[in-house]
């Protein structure tokens, strides 16, 4: 799965399938940003305006330049 290989998520909003894969990366500890998601999840550690700000905040968590 997706989540288990990455350092990070990016999740767009989806259905069941996008709810597996954001509890897999909770699990495993791994840094989210939502994207147009329909609920706000505990530990979803940004909700995004758009692709752009996703990748900005992901890299931020991941302390990238």
């Amino acid at each position: 799965m997706i989540p288990l290989l990455s350092d990070a998520i990016i999740a767009i909003d989806g259905e069941y399938g996008t709810t597996t894969e954001i509890a897999y990366a909770l699990k495993q500890r791994k840094p989210i940003a939502g994207l147009r998601l329909q609920e706000l999840w505990k530990g979803v550690v940004a909700v995004a305006l758009n692709g752009s700000s996703a990748v900005e905040e992901i890299a931020r968590e991941l302390d990238l330049p």
